[in-house]
């Protein structure tokens, strides 16, 4: 069980008071979009997109993240989500997988559209979206 430990600054500097990680709720029931596990294999990471599709990116980002997410889930694959079960090549975070964050995800992959500049490709648990590739190729599943 990984816990943070935080120092309470209005008692002495030696106490601490811990968080359970595993035991957060989540209280807030719009999308949330966590970028920290992104792909190191740049041609799906954001280190080569044009501008325009990091335009796109953040809009549909915006979009999404004003909606909650029963409203999201319920919308056609072309303006919401759409799930497949695997991937046709290995681009998961290294990090992702050991914190233990992959388990803790439904199964398969979440992908939204952004346009006809490609998919955003991640993992969803509850209302976090992780964000795992940026596919402007068309290539890391069967469409």
């Amino acid at each position: 069980m990984s816990k943070i430990k935080l120092q309470n600054r209005s008692n002495s500097a030696s106490q601490n008071i811990k968080i359970s990680l595993e035991t957060r709720e989540m209280i807030y029931d719009r999308l949330s979009f966590n970028l920290s596990f992104i792909t190191n294999k740049t041609q799906y990471s954001l280190d080569n997109l044009q501008l325009k599709t990091y335009k796109k990116i953040i809009s549909v980002m915006q979009i999404l993240s004003n909606q909650n997410i029963v409203s999201i889930l319920n919308l056609r694959k072309e303006h919401g989500f759409e799930f497949i079960e695997s991937l046709d090549k290995e681009i998961i975070h290294s990090e992702f997988m050991t914190s233990g964050r992959f388990d803790q995800c439904v199964k398969g992959y979440c992908v939204f559209r952004i346009a006809n500049m490609g998919r955003v490709i991640g993992k969803l648990n509850n209302n976090m979206f992780y964000v795992l590739a940026i596919d402007t190729q068309f290539e890391l599943y069967k469409h």
